[in-house]
């Protein structure tokens, strides 16, 4: 009897196991048909979702759940402006779509890589994916995915200037929805075809289906008909009606704001701007730059956008001749420029950290429920330990196989993790290396004598940044750490051997050992190349050699210390006043880190940094 009952309790436990992975399963698709219908409107909380569900799909062993979140993952991060994390989805997508011989969704996948290609500007590269992409769909017997496909390769030839290619394929798209009698969709193909013909100088089919975009506006979803008044005012900017794409700049940026897409309000509120300083109305421009940059805030999200808006104001202030606006404004955009490339870093970084941590997870988790199976094997009367030897035979062989290629999938995110730390800093360095090449260029070309000092003390800024990129770039692994003791001396050196070029001068170094973030540990180096390039023109007197002596130390509080063997400083000196640049940049880099600078004669000029 208790035997039957065990066999009994055993095949019930057995037979529920379907019937739970099926509810779940239901729970999964319900979900994910939810975050799909919000994702053009709300992507952001279709991305949430998504996120929630790709982890349980992957848990369930709910492959079709999985491609499905993964490719709602990356649509709701490009419309919500992640670029790289679209791209990682995209690609963790299309592997499992490939090694599942799904054609729709690998095809999907694929125009999910084509459109990110197209967003970053590499048309050709969107173009091959597309075509791709369109291929997949063909296999699957999708003709709808084909021809919208079709469409977005046709605005990668635009963007390539293969305009009749481009043409042929909107006509396609066109005749396609047009059987189908969805004046929505060949409405929005209109609107990309009267500006392919305006290229081509096909001025009355231009003007054709720009009127049959205008005139369908209305019946089209808000979504679309936003993209569809973008194009218009595309349209309507290369013929020179300015005010006519004013007009539908306006109403897109309306629809933006009702979808709650805040990007594309900023983005449509800069090109307002852009056109209104091509009309030369510098005031209107002004006021919609300052409406951008206020859209934007702080939201790390919109740097891109607000570089682009700190670029054009500035542009504008110049024209105005509010010289030191400009400058200011430009330097604020450096700064932008600066974050943005730390959050790209750093987003990457952070998407390859949680999937590893995800398939961490699973792996302890894989490994308990082994060990538990044992457990519960050891207990069983004989014919459910005969019975549980053949499921765990299984499970082991399962979790094994999981396991390994678990290790391969983390083995491979750390590679590219590494690829990916090594690029940014090789870009940058390679950035900084042509601003001192320009730089170079423009001093030897210059037979001014003030202007090539001029150059030169920026090329000793340019190379001090330079060698904080270099103490970098020696890390194995990304750093937020720098020893500014070893930057300092590298910076002392090259400063050595560039002021001492002419006549003999020593540099007295006392550096402490410190380790700063990289912000800070850049704000001292130029602050250390200000003041020593500044002792190094006054130091020493007649029939003494110039010395200067740099000492760097921190007990309660970081103190820096510049000081030389000259003649002093005037009773009456004040660098504001003066016409000393790299003073003035020196106590600007002070303030920023929250210090005080100040100088006195000792005999000869001492200026001490104090934080």
């Amino acid at each position: 009897m208790p035997l039957r009952k065990s066999l009994l309790l055993f095949g019930m436990t057995f037979a529920a196991i379907p019937v739970f992975a099926q509810q779940q399963e239901k729970q999964i698709d319900a979900r994910l048909e939810q975050a799909e219908a919000i994702v053009e409107t709300i992507p952001d909380s279709a991305q949430r979702i998504a996120a929630v569900e790709l982890a349980a799909a992957r848990k369930a062993g709910y492959v079709p759940g999985e491609m499905k979140s993964l490719f709602l993952l990356s649509k709701a991060s490009q419309l919500t402006g992640q670029d790289s994390l679209c791209r990682v989805w995209a690609r963790e997508g299309r592997k499992l779509a490939e090694s599942h011989s799904d054609a729709g969704y690998l095809g999907m996948f694929l125009g999910q890589l084509g459109g990110y290609y197209f967003t970053v500007g590499e048309a050709d590269s969107a173009v091959w994916y597309f075509v791709k992409a369109g291929l997949q769909f063909l296999e699957a017997g999708d003709s709808l995915g084909y021809y919208k496909t079709l469409n977005n390769k046709a605005s990668a030839l635009m963007r390539t200037n293969i305009l009749r290619a481009a043409a042929d394929d909107y006509c396609a798209v066109f005749g396609y929805f047009s059987r189908l009698k969805d004046t929505s969709s060949f409405t929005q193909i209109a609107v990309n075809l009267a500006p392919t013909y305006d290229r081509l100088g096909v001025k009355d089919s231009a003007g054709y289906y720009f009127s049959i975009g205008e005139k369908n506006l209305a019946l089209l979803k808000p979504y679309h008909r936003f993209f569809a008044l973008l194009n218009l005012a595309i349209f309507n900017e290369e013929n020179d009606r300015i005010p006519q794409a004013l007009s539908h700049y306006d109403a897109a940026a309306a629809i933006a704001e009702e979808l709650g897409i805040p990007r594309q309000v900023i983005a449509m509120t800069m090109n307002k701007g852009i056109l209104e300083k091509k009309l030369k109305n510098f005031k209107a421009a002004e006021a919609h730059f300052d409406k951008a940059l206020a859209l934007i805030g702080s939201d790390s999200l919109f740097f891109d956008l607000k570089l682009g808006t700190l670029t054009d104001l500035a542009d504008v202030y110049a024209v105005q001749g509010e010289w030191e606006k400009a400058y200011q404004t430009h330097l604020q955009a450096a700064a932008v420029k600066e974050q943005l490339l730390g959050i790209e870093k750093t987003q990457t970084i952070a998407a390859l950290e949680a999937e590893y941590d995800r398939a961490l997870d699973q792996r302890q988790i894989a490994e308990q429920q082994l060990a538990l199976n044992r457990e519960r094997s050891r207990r069983s009367r004989l014919l459910l330990i005969l019975t549980a030897i053949g499921l765990l035979a299984a499970v082991v062989v399962f979790f094994l196989w999981k396991t390994r290629r678990q290790k391969k999938t983390i083995e491979a995110q750390h590679d590219t993790l590494r690829t990916l730390y090594g690029d940014l800093q090789h870009r940058t360095k390679n950035y900084l290396q042509t601003v001192g090449a320009m730089l170079n260029l423009h001093s030897a070309q210059t037979t001014d004598a003030a202007a090539r000092r001029l150059l030169s003390e920026e090329q000793r800024r340019v190379e001090t940044i330079k060698l904080l990129e270099q103490k970098l770039m020696q890390e194995e692994r990304p750093a937020s750490r720098v020893k500014v003791h070893e930057y300092l001396e590298s910076i002392l050196d090259n400063l050595s051997k560039a002021l001492g070029a002419h006549s003999p001068m020593q540099i007295v170094k006392d550096l402490q050992p410190l380790e700063m973030d990289m912000e800070q540990a850049m704000s001292i180096g130029l602050i250390v190349n200000e003041l020593v390039v500044n002792a190094g023109k006054y130091a020493g007197t007649e029939g003494v050699s110039p010395r200067v002596s740099v000492s760097l130390h921190h007990t309660d509080r970081l103190r820096l210390v510049v000081e030389d063997n000259g003649g002093g400083l005037p009773a009456d000196f004040n660098p504001e006043a003066g016409n000393s640049f790299g003073l003035r940049l020196a106590q600007l880099f002070a303030q920023r880190l929250g210090g005080t600078l100040s100088w006195k004669n000792n005999p000869g000029a001492r200026f001490e940094f104090l934080v």
